[in-house]
C-alpha cells in the first residue's frame, strides 16, 4: 500500500524527469528541477530542526514555483506545509501563527520585511537565497521511510469567524484517497495540463498540488485576477491548451 504522497511523486519523477511540472507567468520548472531544488530545501531544514518531523511549517509566499519548492520541500523533510496569503493583514497572520507556532517560516527577500513585524528573523528560512545542497540525496530515502499516511500534509486556516483562524490538519491518505479517485473518474493523462485556479490557502490548491504529483500533469499557474473575468479566463485556457 502506498505510504505518503511522495511515493507517487517518485514515480512521476522516474518516468518524466525533464517534463515541465510548473508554468508560472513565462518562468517554467521541470519534474527533475522542481524535486532537487525541493530535497535542497528538505535537507536545510532537517538541518535547522535537527531532525524534527510531523511538525508545521509555514510559507508565507505569493503563489508561485518558489511556494511549490516549499511546500513539496516541506514534505520531502517529513513534516506538514501551511500556506499563508501575503496579502493578509499583519494581525491576522499574527494570529495564526502565534496558534500553530510552526518550525520555521519560508519566505523570500521581498516578504521578508512584513513577516519580520510578526516573526522572528532566527525562524525564518529564505527560499530566494542559495540553498546548499549538501545531503540532499539522504532526504529522499528519510521521507519515504520516516512518512506514514496518517502522518500531517498540510494544514488550512479556517475564515476565523470568531476573530481567531482555526487550523484544520489534513493527512496523506485523505489526498491520496481523493486525488486517485479523481484521476480515475476523470481520465486524467500524464500529458494533461491542469489549471492551478485555486488560492494557495484554499484547500483546492492542495488537490491541484497533488495532481501534479500523483498524475504527473503540468501544473499551469493561473494568474489571481482571472476568475474575476471569465471570457479572459476562458481565452486564457484556450491559449495556454
Amino acid at each position: 500500500m502506498i505510504k505518503n504522497i511522495l511515493e507517487y511523486f517518485e514515480r512521476t519523477l522516474a518516468e518524466a524527469p525533464e517534463k515541465t511540472a510548473v508554468i508560472d507567468g513565462e518562468r517554467e520548472i521541470t519534474f527533475a528541477e522542481l524535486s532537487g531544488n525541493a530535497l535542497a530545501l528538505a535537507a536545510q531544514l532537517r538541518r535547522k530542526s535537527h531532525g524534527q518531523i510531523r511538525q508545521p511549517v509555514a510559507v508565507y509566499l505569493p503563489k508561485s514555483i518558489e511556494t511549490i519548492t516549499s511546500d513539496l520541500g516541506i514534505v520531502y523533510s517529513g513534516n506538514a506545509y501551511m500556506n499563508l496569503d501575503v496579502k493578509t493583514p499583519g494581525q491576522r497572520i499574527a494570529n495564526i501563527l502565534d496558534l500553530v507556532d510552526p518550525l520555521f517560516v519560508i519566505t523570500d527577500g521581498k516578504h521578508q520585511a512584513a513577516l519580520s513585524a510578526v516573526w522572528p528573523e532566527d525562524r525564518t528560512v529564505l527560499v530566494d537565497g542559495q540553498i546548499p545542497r549538501a545531503g540532499a540525496e539522504e532526504e529522499l530515502q528519510r521521507a519515504l521511510e520516516d512518512v506514514i499516511d496518517t502522518d500531517p500534509l498540510c494544514l488550512i486556516n479556517t475564515s476565523g469567524s470568531t476573530g481567531t483562524p482555526k487550523s484544520v490538519v489534513l493527512n496523506h491518505r485523505s489526498f491520496i484517497d481523493y486525488t486517485t479517485w479523481a484521476i480515475e473518474i476523470l481520465g486524467l493523462r500524464q500529458d494533461d495540463i491542469a489549471g492551478s485556479i485555486a488560492p494557495i490557502v484554499f484547500d483546492h490548491f492542495n488537490y491541484e498540488f497533488c495532481l501534479m504529483l500523483v498524475r504527473g500533469c503540468t501544473l499551469l499557474l493561473i494568474p489571481e485576477n482571472y476568475p474575476s473575468f471569465p471570457a479572459r479566463l476562458l481565452q486564457f485556457l484556450q491559449e495556454r491548451h
